[in-house]
């Protein structure tokens, strides 16, 4: 059971913090851009491309990101009494399982 929650915390820890660094994009982006020097030359090339994109994206458009910053936090909510009681919840956790496996068909299609 202590192995089960060890995963689970780091994994609802994650989910968190991948939404909410979803949230100030363009921030995040800019900071990139004033640290290139940090980076190497093949990491420089994709975050310029990635400032590029994010700063000719319409900020309607990435609104879009706070709802999927928002949907990982509370989709991690769900795994809060799978932490909990993992015996219980058992069908939750397996659901979350498929869905993290089924992000990977999902980027290939």
């Amino acid at each position: 059971m202590k192995k089960i929650r060890i995963y689970l915390a780091a994994f609802i820890t994650l989910l968190v913090l991948s939404g909410v660094t979803a949230f100030p994009l363009k921030t995040e982006v800019t900071f990139l851009m004033n640290h290139l020097d940090w980076f190497n030359s093949t990491l420089k090339g994709w975050i310029i491309s990635v400032n590029n994109a994010v700063q000719a994206t319409p900020d309607i458009v990435l609104y879009g990101t706070d709802w999927l910053a928002f949907a990982h936090i509370i989709i991690a909510l769900f795994f809060i009494p799978v932490f909990i009681n993992p015996i219980k919840y058992q069908i939750n956790l397996n659901i979350g399982m498929v869905a993290c496996l089924a992000v990977f068909p999902l980027a290939f299609i």
